[in-house]
């Protein structure tokens, strides 16, 4: 639970700020008004499912930065995936293209798949002496 470290002083804070009670919060995470309770509580143990999380974040307009740990720095990032980059023209397809590109780099071929299943059928010495010849 790395990114729910103060989460409860964050809900509490969230709550005052907009006026919702803890009933409020549990209607809209469709959870009992202890389990919000037990959230707030200083020495919270439990904590809320992702889907409680994102009930809360639609449905109070909650931003879920505001909710959880993490670092400031990576809120102004944008997820890079290999091929996706903002294209001013609007025509995706060459980023696409790309992003295909790097995946079938990393998807075994037949050969790979064959070698594969061969070093997990076989036995502990085996897998020794191949990951020595490997090496």
């Amino acid at each position: 639970m790395k990114y729910l470290t103060q989460f409860s002083e964050k809900l509490c804070l969230f709550r005052q700020q907009n006026n919702l009670s803890i009933e409020e919060v549990a209607r809209l995470c469709n959870v009992n008004d202890d389990i919000v309770e037990s959230w707030e509580r200083p020495d919270n143990k439990t904590f809320p499912s992702l889907e409680n999380l994102l009930d809360l974040c639609f449905k109070a307009n909650a931003r879920l930065e505001h909710l959880i740990d993490c670092d400031a720095g990576a809120l102004d990032q944008q997820l890079e995936l290999p091929g996706l980059r903002f294209i001013e023209e609007g025509d995706i397809s060459q980023s696409v293209d790309v992003l295909l590109q790097e995946v079938e780099k990393v998807i075994p071929d037949k050969d790979e798949v064959e070698l594969l299943k061969r070093f997990r059928r076989s036995d502990a010495e085996s897998r020794k002496l191949i990951i020595q010849l490997m090496g």
